[in-house]
């Protein structure tokens, strides 16, 4: 499934629903999506097993992020996000957030919980999403649908 594309900085920009039956994105992209070394196993598994969404400028993916139901809510442990490749921060993240929250009420959920993309932060502020900090659980953001 994918939604009509939209016209971001003169170059298009366009979110694709990709699950398991189709390619993973290739090793360059997944590098320039994540720093280098925060791309382990564990990722590159949900990466080619889980639900994505996957953003791109022209014809260059700029953001991905992985998503399983899990109760009431809707995870996304993986999202990256290429700050300097983007048409523009703020609509790739918003992009991504809005398919997230739409996979998130289809599944019956009503809570997004998001590991923020490096450099995307703000964004996710702007979009509605408030940071959690949980000492040694770490610090995600979430959102809850109403």
């Amino acid at each position: 499934m994918s939604p009509q594309p939209a016209i971001v900085g003169k170059k298009l920009l366009k979110l694709t629903v990709a699950g398991p039956e189709h390619d993973p994105l290739p090793g360059p992209d997944i590098d320039r999506l994540f720093a280098a070394n925060a791309v382990g196993t564990a990722r590159l598994e949900r990466l080619t097993r889980w639900s994505r969404l996957i953003a791109t400028c022209g014809h260059t993916p700029v953001a991905v992020a992985t998503y399983q139901s899990a109760g009431g809510e809707l995870r996304a442990p993986d999202f990256g996000l290429d700050v300097q490749g983007c048409c523009e921060v703020d609509a790739v993240v918003s992009a991504v957030v809005h398919g997230l929250e739409v996979a998130c009420l289809a599944a019956g959920a009503r809570r997004v919980v998001v590991m923020p993309p490096r450099g995307g932060e703000q964004s996710l502020l702007r979009a509605g999403y408030i940071a959690i900090h949980e000492g040694c659980a770490g610090s995600w953001m979430e959102k809850t649908l109403t």
